[in-house]
């Protein structure tokens, strides 16, 4: 509400500042005595020229806000996808955290787990990159779980051939999920409400 008042507020400043030119130009020609039909075509085309302005103005704030409808709305299916995938997410990180226990000889439950993560991948992956990218803040929670998801599908591919990297593991398991997920959750709410940037 308050970019419409402003964009109403700025529309009526211009208007108002060329025809106070208009107006100082006609009492300069009616001093000078020029023809009266010029200062009144003058007023017309103070009228002529706001219209463009206003156009172009009301165009650009009604981009802004179908970028921001778009963005709410993918922030909206983020979140429940997000909210289908938590607790996925959740069991591959236990599973990692005991990965270092697991026989070779379990490579199902590897592949199976394999699968899981590219599939979370795939349903993620693109609405956190489009928010990341449009909302360019550095270090956001997007990028964030975009790389733990990479991290978690790179442990258990490595891990299927027998390796268990241990510096690779550590790395996913210190990034705080809870904490992760909870400040996802609250960056796409704030979207959803059309709140890109902390008030």
């Amino acid at each position: 509400m308050k970019k419409l008042e402003n964009l109403v507020a700025t529309l009526l400043a211009v208007y108002a500042i060329i025809l106070t030119l208009c107006i100082a130009i006609y009492a300069i020609f009616k001093l000078l005595e020029v023809d009266i039909t010029l200062a009144t075509n003058l007023l017309l085309w103070s009228a002529a020229i706001f219209a463009p302005i206003a156009v172009l103005m009301t165009y650009t704030s009604w981009r802004e806000q179908k970028r921001a409808e778009v963005l709410a709305q993918i922030a909206m299916n983020l979140r429940e996808k997000i909210n289908q995938e938590v607790g996925e997410i959740r069991y591959l990180l236990n599973f990692i955290d005991n990965i270092k226990n697991i026989k070779s000889g379990s490579i199902n439950t590897l592949d199976q787990n394999v699968e899981k993560i590219v599939k979370i991948k795939k349903c993620l992956s693109k609405d956190l990159g489009i928010l990341s990218l449009e909302l360019d803040k550095d270090n956001n929670c997007f990028l964030k779980m975009i790389d733990l998801l990479n991290l978690i599908e790179n442990v258990l591919r490595i891990r299927g051939f027998g390796i268990a990297d241990e510096k690779l593991i550590n790395t996913c398991l210190s990034i705080n999920y809870t904490s992760l997920y909870g400040e996802l959750v609250e960056q796409l709410e704030k979207i959803a409400l059309y709140r890109f940037e902390d008030d």
